[in-house]
């Protein structure tokens, strides 16, 4: 038999039911939030404001054997000039492969990289880098191409070559040009900057002790 009561039971049993399913709406829209925030802070430490692509090869990595020891062998305002370090011999072997490398652009019917002393700061700190931890990793644990962060270099789409052991600029060049990863950042059309890093060997126990460490820093805006 149905009673006036059931009905009220049922009305006030109702509701709750519908306060709840409200709640819970309220707890999913407030984490959903909590998320968009926490991804959108997240996002503006990695890339900063002006980025909004990154290119980043992690995987390619060449490393020379060792070599016996008694062998032979901001960034968009164009600069080109470099003062006192025109002398220093790590900077001519930095603008040799420079050179070398918008050789093989020209083979490709590429336009020229152009050469930036800030970005050159940045590589050469990378070669230096490279003698502590040979990887895309820098020793504080950070990217590698987060130096030009640190560097306040604003950037939307960049790139990184890495080498350790080689003794002379054309024997780089030729080991990037023969690695496929490597190969795609020099001939990538969306790069326009270049700068090279060199910094001496310093495991001389693992590698020939006039051998090098070589990094390659590209630059573009896509």
């Amino acid at each position: 038999m149905y009673e006036e009561n059931d009905s009220e039971n049922f009305q006030y049993e109702y509701e709750i039911y519908q306060t709840k399913l409200k709640q819970q709406k309220r707890r999913k829209i407030l984490k959903l939030l909590l998320v968009l925030i926490l991804v959108t802070a997240l996002t503006a430490w990695l890339i900063q404001p002006g980025m909004f692509s990154l290119l980043w090869n992690q995987s390619d990595v060449v490393v020379n054997e060792p070599v016996d020891s008694d062998s032979t062998e901001d960034v968009t305002t164009t600069s080109d000039s470099i003062g006192d370090d025109e002398k220093d011999p790590l900077y001519l072997l930095a603008r040799e492969v420079f050179d070398l490398t918008n050789e093989e652009r020209a083979k490709q019917d590429l336009s020229e990289f152009i050469w930036n002393d800030k970005l050159y700061e940045a590589a050469q700190i990378r070669a230096d880098e490279l003698n502590i931890l040979y990887s895309h990793t820098r020793p504080d644990g950070s990217d590698g191409i987060f130096i030009l962060r640190d560097m306040g270099i604003y950037f939307n789409y960049v790139g990184e070559n890495i080498a350790i052991g080689y003794l002379a600029p054309e024997d780089i060049v030729k080991a990037w040009m023969g690695s496929e990863g490597h190969r795609e950042n020099i001939e990538n059309r969306n790069f326009r900057y270049l700068a090279v890093g060199v910094a001496r060997i310093t495991e001389t126990e693992k590698f020939h002790p006039d051998s090098y460490t070589w990094v390659q820093l590209f630059y573009g805006i896509v």
